[in-house]
């Protein structure tokens, strides 16, 4: 069982928003603004390839989570990060994303356990001819996101959340695991929904 803090971003600006994205990291008292620095520090890192109209913040609130129940035990107020996509080309459709994949090297279920986070907004300036993520954009995300795993070692570890299932058979307990990679491969991916 680990306690976790949630740090949620909320974009908007264009159609379709807000959309949200969750970062899950491990509790350690007394951090709760530098894990938010840290994900703000991310999102600061790839906006400038997000359209111009976008904007992002971090939800001043942010809660602590067991996660074995899913349960939300405390919550903690911070002081927001914010910023704007910066790209004034054309934008891609909103719900073609970049990816990046979040590997923990631990295992359940016969699978590793892994997690994605998704990065939304992204212009025509980070598409290839042949309708691939672009080489820098994808060295620019790749770069962002494994600062973001080392950075996070410090305030709490960015973890990778499994919330319980209680409808399944038999029902199944929540578990987190630390993150150890990352990879942002060069197909786009398609969320239809940022609102789950």
């Amino acid at each position: 069982m680990a306690s976790l803090r949630r740090v949620r971003t909320v974009f908007s600006g264009v159609a379709g928003t807000p959309w949200y994205s969750n970062l899950y990291f491990t509790f350690v008292a007394g951090t709760a603004q530098a894990t938010v620095n840290n994900v703000a520090t991310f999102w600061g890192a790839v906006d400038a390839l997000m359209d111009n109209a976008v904007t992002w913040v971090t939800e001043a609130d942010v809660p602590t989570i067991d996660d074995v129940t899913g349960d939300i035990t405390a919550v903690e107020t911070t002081t927001p990060g914010s910023g704007v996509g910066a790209d004034t080309g054309d934008a891609l459709p909103y719900q073609t994303q970049a990816l990046i994949h979040l590997l923990t090297g631990s295992f359940a279920f016969g699978r590793q356990i892994r997690g994605r986070i998704f990065v939304p907004g992204l212009c025509e300036g980070s598409n290839t001819s042949g309708g691939t993520l672009l080489n820098t954009a994808q060295t620019t995300i790749q770069a962002a996101a494994a600062a973001l795993v080392s950075g996070s070692s410090s305030p709490g570890p960015l973890r990778v959340f499994s919330p319980p299932k209680p409808l399944l058979v038999p029902p199944r307990v929540g578990f987190s695991t630390v993150v150890t990679a990352t990879q942002v491969p060069i197909k786009w991916s398609v969320l239809r929904s940022r609102r789950d």
